[in-house]
């Protein structure tokens, strides 16, 4: 399967700051002459066998669905290839987009993720009117700075419904976090009941030196 598309002559120019509504900007991405249309009737590729890649392409195929039933104009774009490099580093993804298809390469699965990724954010709107899921021809190599890139969340005395749990790690992984740091017991005592360890409530939850009251209290 051809990974990479034949891009031929096309006129470029450098993804700025001021015209990229990708966030992190990618390290390296210029635009290309053209745009492409995706919608639920677009296809999505990947090598057999490659079963590391179907949590991906299970994503894309039912973000595709859930925003463009009913889309009136046929996709552009008939195919989204998805595949894995071995000389591309890890988590680092190549994105290339023309009018007829988009191929995403990664140096593994998380790679392929985080091309994803991108390419959820170009439907957004970007310099010049597109919208939609309409994004611009685009050639983008992008590999993280940083190998832990995390956020925190502390629900010892603040307490979240679940789907607000996932929604904040869908959120993380949209902006190519890897780690959720959850901050769920404070120095004070455990505070979630763990029937296979009942001694984490009948023992750690209570410690001698917990502060009672405020500091000019006790």
């Amino acid at each position: 399967m051809q990974s990479e598309p034949n891009e031929g002559p096309r006129k470029e120019k450098t993804i700025g700051m001021r015209d990229s509504s990708l966030i992190p900007l990618p390290q390296h991405a210029k635009r290309l002459a053209g745009t492409t249309t995706l919608s639920a009737g677009t296809t999505i590729v990947y090598p057999p066998g490659a079963r590391e890649l179907e949590p991906a392409a299970r994503h894309l195929q039912l973000w595709l669905g859930d925003r463009t039933t009913g889309l009136p104009q046929p996709p552009t774009c008939r195919e989204i290839h998805l595949t894995t490099e071995p000389a591309l580093a890890a988590e680092a993804y190549d994105l290339f987009a023309t009018p007829e298809r988009i191929a995403i390469r990664g140096g593994d699965a998380a790679g392929v993720f985080y091309g994803l990724q991108t390419l959820k954010q170009m439907t957004r709107p970007w310099t010049g009117g597109q919208a939609g899921l309409t994004l611009p021809c685009v050639e983008i190599n992008d590999a993280p700075a940083f190998s832990y890139r995390g956020m925190h969340l502390d629900v010892v005395r603040h307490f979240f419904p679940v789907t607000f749990i996932k929604k904040y790690i869908d959120l993380l992984a949209g902006y190519k976090m890897n780690r959720f740091h959850w901050h769920l017991t404070d120095d004070q005592g455990w505070r979630i009941e763990i029937k296979q360890y009942p001694r984490l409530q009948e023992v750690a939850a209570f410690r001698r030196e917990t502060m009672i009251g405020h500091l000019d209290d006790q």
